[in-house]
């Protein structure tokens, strides 16, 4: 479960740093989106996903990566507290 675990990790890091890139770089291109996507009621409750989605990997990370496998040691598990 441990190995399970961490390939769901790998692929919601690896899902959540594309669509974070995608996100960025429409609001690059398009600057005028954020405040009309701000007025939308439906649209604007999808801002919280970002955080939402930060906080598993976060979790994720200093319960499995560091706490099971031991991965970057106490300076990895404080850049998580730093992060959260």
């Amino acid at each position: 479960m441990k190995i399970t675990s961490l390939a769901f990790f790998l692929l919601n890091l690896i899902l959540f740093i594309l669509f974070s890139a995608v996100t960025f770089a429409r609001y690059l291109l398009f600057p005028d989106v954020w405040s009309i996507m701000l007025q939308h009621p439906v649209q604007s409750l999808y801002v919280g996903t970002f955080p939402m989605g930060a906080a598993t990997l976060i979790s994720v990370a200093v319960s499995v990566v560091n706490g099971e496998f031991g991965f970057g040691g106490v300076s990895f598990l404080y850049f998580c507290w730093a992060a959260w």
